[in-house]
């Protein structure tokens, strides 16, 4: 049981992970165990309906994040350096959303990273991002955080969701309250901290994705590099985990053959005999950068 749901999963931080057989089986965990203090995860996933479009590992696809987080000084360098991470939605695909309410949510965030996209360019990032503009190359304004969600609040009730309580205040309490609700407001969703300690299902879902950066510096980019090879493509959920199992048990040795021309085992590793000394000096929280994947699945809203 999943601490303090009553839902069955796997407890991963503070997050719970309920793993979905493809063949329609019970729900099961992938024997993840709680990784380090200040790690994070994947948000707890909601069983996919059947029909549904899941990962090949059983993670139902990513919700919008909506309202985008409010650019500043604060998150501005996120913003730029992670845009490439981001998704950018096909608003053709979402046809089935009935009511139009997500397919208007993509549309306002991908309009915000159109603007991204220009003030990123400039030398005063923050300052373009807050105010609107006309490009000399396109008469068409670009409208930044604030404005766009006021044109998003002026859309019909059914698709804007017109009725929540942001939409229902005007001017600067509607920018509060917006930036409030934001779920990542460091703009920060693509950023992962994973135990490699123990690779599982979850952080196999993460490591898979392209472009990817690990930001660790040390062997783990070692470790990554031979899942991303050889646990990816093609594997059901168990050959996934065994690869993954054989990867890391191969990994001490691997990685001290290529000590010295690749890294500095600052921490003696190659010196001592078992894993736990990579695990705990290593392995424990490494930060990787993943795309948030844009393959919206209409029917888990």
């Amino acid at each position: 049981m999943c601490l303090g749901t009553g839902v069955r999963g796997q407890v991963c931080g503070d997050r719970c992970v309920e793993t979905v057989p493809i063949d329609g089986a019970a729900p099961t965990t992938d024997g993840c165990s709680n990784p380090p203090v200040g790690a994070r995860h994947l948000s707890r996933v909601a069983r996919a309906p059947p029909g549904s479009m899941i990962s090949p590992w059983g993670f139902a696809s990513p919700e919008i994040h909506f309202p985008p987080p409010k650019p500043n000084q604060n998150n501005i360098d996120n913003i730029c350096s992670l845009r490439r991470f981001r998704p950018v939605y096909e608003l053709a695909t979402m046809a089935s959303d009935p009511s139009g309410h997500h397919r208007e949510m993509a549309r306002t965030i991908n309009q915000l990273e159109t603007v991204y996209a220009k003030c990123c360019a400039g030398s005063d990032k923050a300052a373009c991002a807050a105010r609107s503009f006309t490009p000399p190359t396109n008469p068409v304004p670009l409208l930044q955080w604030s404005q766009l969600l006021v044109h998003f609040c002026m859309e019909p009730t059914e698709k804007s969701g017109a009725s929540t309580p942001c939409c229902l205040k005007v001017g600067a309490a509607r920018d509060t309250c917006f930036a409030s609700r934001a779920i990542f407001p460091n703009h920060d969703r693509e950023v992962h901290f994973l135990n490699l300690a123990e690779v599982c299902l979850k952080e196999l879902d993460i490591l898979c994705r392209s472009p990817i950066e690990v930001l660790k510096d040390g062997p783990s980019s070692i470790l990554v590099k031979a899942l991303r090879k050889n646990c990816c493509k093609g594997q059901t959920a168990a050959k996934a985990k065994k690869c993954a199992s054989g990867e890391r048990v191969r990994f001490a040795d691997q990685a001290c053959k290529k000590e010295a021309k690749k890294w500095s085992d600052t921490h003696g590793c190659c010196k001592t005999t078992g894993a736990s000394c990579f695990d705990t000096k290593y392995l424990a929280n490494v930060k990787v950068i993943a795309k948030t994947p844009n393959d919206i699945n209409l029917k888990q809203f």
